[in-house]
């Protein structure tokens, strides 16, 4: 074939210059999805660990029925000792000396039992308060899980020609 002047000159170096660039643009555009897909998996281990702080449902209603039952066996031991201590008294008081030192005591303990009950009641309440706020923390946690799945994904920018 002969050429023409004027006539577009396509030469071995234009072709592989024109390779070469396509070759640049597509592993460019490989190295930017690789970095896109590695940050998503960061996001989402790191919204995992954080979630995996908090305690399941489950795992919260066996702590509760822990605390209920240890409860119910201080009120048990409690009563127990109370029973206990009608007996003790009836025994020991032989004057009316070692009768008020008895009586004495005996209004100890029970102040100190009021003193249990109320920090038992305390607690109870503080349990409370910390289920609020641990429903509060999952409400949230959830929340912004949902916004992040609802979040449109940005595509990957083009290159210039």
């Amino acid at each position: 074939m002969t050429q023409k002047a004027g006539d577009p000159q396509i030469s071995w170096m234009t072709i592989v210059g024109a390779i070469s660039v396509v070759g640049l643009m597509t592993t460019g555009q490989w190295i930017v999805n690789r970095v896109q897909f590695d940050n998503i998996d960061k996001v989402a281990t790191a919204t995992n660990e954080r979630l995996d702080k908090y305690l399941t449902k489950d795992e919260y209603k066996a702590y509760l029925a822990g605390e209920v039952t240890r409860f119910d066996s201080l009120s048990a031991r409690v009563t127990t000792l109370e029973q206990q201590q009608v007996t003790t008294l009836s025994k020991l008081a032989h004057s009316p000396v070692e009768q008020a030192t008895v009586d004495a005591i005996n209004s100890a303990v029970d102040k100190r039992i009021d003193l249990i009950q109320q920090q038992i009641t305390a607690t109870s309440q503080a349990n409370q308060a910390q289920i609020a706020d641990l429903n509060r923390q999952i409400a949230a946690a959830l929340i912004i899980i949902d916004n992040n799945a609802a979040s449109p994904r940005k595509s990957a920018p083009t290159l210039p020609p």
